[in-house]
């Protein structure tokens, strides 16, 4: 009969979270290209005020060819990082 024993580890895939989100990463760009750049924009301006703890700020920039970027400045990486994750959905 084999004897199992029960073993944890607290240290296996663990990292520290300054070693994938750096705190001065708060800058996100967005590019917008399309018939609905109007839309889009105001609803990423409305999901950046929705996640900005302190406000965010945001520039346009239209583009030679047409598109638009955004930059959106964040006060931390957390914030920019969950503005990312929910615009995923929108682009």
């Amino acid at each position: 009969m084999i004897k199992e024993n029960d073993i944890t580890c607290t240290a296996c895939n663990v990292m520290d979270i300054g070693t994938i989100i750096q705190e001065s990463d708060t800058l996100a760009h967005m590019r917008l290209s399309g018939e609905n750049m109007d839309t889009l924009q105001q609803t990423l301006t409305d999901l950046a005020r929705e996640v900005e703890n302190e406000p965010c700020e945001i520039k346009v920039i239209e583009l030679d060819n047409g598109e638009r970027e955004m930059a959106f400045d964040f006060s931390c990486a957390a914030e920019k990082l969950i503005f990312e994750m929910r615009a995923r959905r929108l682009m």
